[in-house]
């Protein structure tokens, strides 16, 4: 299973929590983050600013501190820039159940 695979239902469980909303996964983007950037995985906010009616910025760190503090077995770190949440992988990939041992970064398919 890829690390797409794992955060999407784990995004999707902290929008519900954080916003007690449901969200359909079609609203959630999840892209390797660009090189020049911090992290691994990016979680695309836009979708969500028109729906929660709040900044961005806001969103992402709301978002990225409720995973942090919750899925630290997933989730080591993030940063916000602008629309995007860049999350930072455990790099210990054994410690996510299900997981494959491999990272999306390097193959597309696990």
């Amino acid at each position: 299973m890829s690390i797409v695979a794992e955060l999407k239902p784990v995004v999707l469980d902290t929008l519900n929590q954080l916003y007690g909303q449901d969200f359909g996964q079609d609203v959630v983007s999840i892209n390797i983050t660009k090189p020049e950037f911090e992290g691994d995985y990016t979680l695309v906010l836009f979708s969500f600013i028109k729906l929660l009616k709040k900044k961005p910025e806001e969103i992402g760190d709301e978002i990225g501190q409720h995973l942090v503090d919750n899925h630290p077995q997933l989730i080591t770190s993030f940063n916000v820039i602008k629309g995007f949440l860049n999350l930072s992988i455990n790099q210990n990939l054994e410690a996510i159940p299900g997981a494959a041992i491999c990272c999306d970064r390097f193959q597309a398919v696990c």
